[in-house]
């Protein structure tokens, strides 16, 4: 099992994996807030979810989670018609850049206490600083621009 804690282990990846930077689409997410803590299954694996944390549905109905301080610093709530359904615009600024590894080993990673799957050909991303996410090969260029 791979254990990405901080910045550290995630640069010690880089010179074993094709690597690089990438800017974010600004795409538009359905979301709902947990009501109490619970488990959700996302496309890597169960995810813990704390009461008002913030559920994404993806591009492809995908899950996962996000804390509450992290969503409002990286999206927008949107105003919407649609009884009950929430949409939120990640916010993008020019000075937006992730770095990502390309993992080529199917493997598990353990990142902020919960165990995901990573494949071969899926992208591990650093969004800041101790900060980092998995993404599926098939969504990657629906999220992202490698720069």
């Amino acid at each position: 099992m791979l254990i990405i804690k901080n910045d550290e282990d995630f640069f010690n990846l880089i010179s074993n994996s094709e690597s690089g930077l990438v800017k974010p689409i600004p795409v538009v997410l359905n979301y709902e807030i947990a009501k109490n803590d619970c488990l959700i299954q996302t496309l890597e694996g169960l995810q813990n979810v704390s009461k008002d944390d913030f559920i994404m549905t993806g591009l492809e109905g995908e899950q996962y989670c996000i804390i509450k301080e992290k969503f409002h610093k990286k999206y927008t709530i949107l105003e919407s018609d649609i009884k009950d359904i929430n949409f939120a615009k990640k916010n993008i600024s020019e000075n937006t850049i992730y770095r990502f590894i390309k993992s080529n080993l199917n493997l598990n990673v353990r990142i902020n206490n919960n165990i995901f799957k990573i494949s071969n050909q899926d992208f591990l991303i650093r969004y800041e600083k101790n900060d980092f996410g998995i993404i599926k090969n098939n969504l990657f260029s629906k999220l992202y621009i490698k720069i």
